[in-house]
């Protein structure tokens, strides 16, 4: 509803993502396939935010909301951690409203989810849907092409393909993109760090949790190709994106995951 409108107002009943104040919309086939981003002139001119509106939605929204949110850190820092960056102003404020987003979510989630069970509106549930509706959307729109979307999102609108990833929200196959963006890093420990927020919210951290466990090589090189177009901001990154570098952090994941020891 907000494309090619020039003035809006938007009241989110869902906190599932930051679309209510991002000036953004993403484009899907009736399939549900992703097909572009269509970057907006401005942002709504007002976001009205009532928490009491939004106790009441699906616990699963929420959860993608808060999975959609955390790849705000892990997508942006490596860029805006850069020396060049680093003392730039509005680029530190983006950092900054990334760094809130992770640290708010992996301190108050599990509170705010019992909340919205409870459907009591409590002081972690009101703070997190501030943090996915609005402070995320700050993120990209301080730090602008340095603090939008990289490996998480690339990887999100590669699996869009996979009719199997179809009925997983978006945040959901985001949550899998941070993991394989951390993968290619060789962030292992960090991995490690993610691995109990995930299973607590039983987001999908590996192929196998997204029903996409029997893909062959080349399916994982499909997936690969689609996240690493030359036209995908991936490539914006401080390293070099390349699609056999993907399929290989991919396919490491997939065999970290499966290796994991039974809690």
């Amino acid at each position: 509803a907000k494309a090619g409108c020039i003035l809006n107002v938007m009241v989110p009943t869902l906190a599932s993502n930051c679309a209510p104040w991002t000036p953004l919309s993403v484009m899907y086939s009736e399939d549900g396939v992703f097909i572009r981003y269509d970057f907006l002139q401005q942002q709504a001119s007002l976001l009205l935010l009532e928490p009491r509106l939004i106790i009441d939605s699906p616990k699963d929204f929420f959860v993608a909301g808060l999975a959609d949110t955390l790849a705000k850190w892990y997508e942006s820092d490596e860029i805006l951690s850069l020396p060049e960056n680093a003392q730039q102003p509005m680029l530190m404020m983006a950092r900054q409203a990334a760094y809130i987003c992770r640290q708010s979510i992996l301190d108050h989630a599990e509170l705010a989810i019992a909340s919205l069970e409870a459907g009591e509106v409590t002081e972690a549930f009101v703070k997190l849907t501030e943090v996915i509706t609005s402070i995320s959307g700050m993120v990209g729109g301080m730090g602008d092409a340095f603090a939008r979307t990289t490996i998480a999102h690339e990887i999100h609108d590669a699996i869009t393909n996979f009719p199997e990833s179809h009925h997983f929200l978006h945040g959901h196959k985001v949550a899998y993109g941070i993991m394989v963006q951390l993968a290619y890093e060789k962030k292992w420990a960090e991995i490690d760090n993610l691995i109990p927020f995930y299973e607590h919210l039983d987001i999908p951290k590996s192929l196998h949790d997204l029903h996409l466990d029997k893909l062959d090589a080349e399916g994982i090189m499909e997936i690969a190709r689609l996240s690493t177009k030359p036209e995908a901001p991936a490539h914006g990154l401080p390293y070099e994106v390349t699609a056999e570098l993907m399929a290989e952090a991919i396919q490491a994941l997939e065999d970290y995951m499966a290796n994991l020891p039974e809690l």
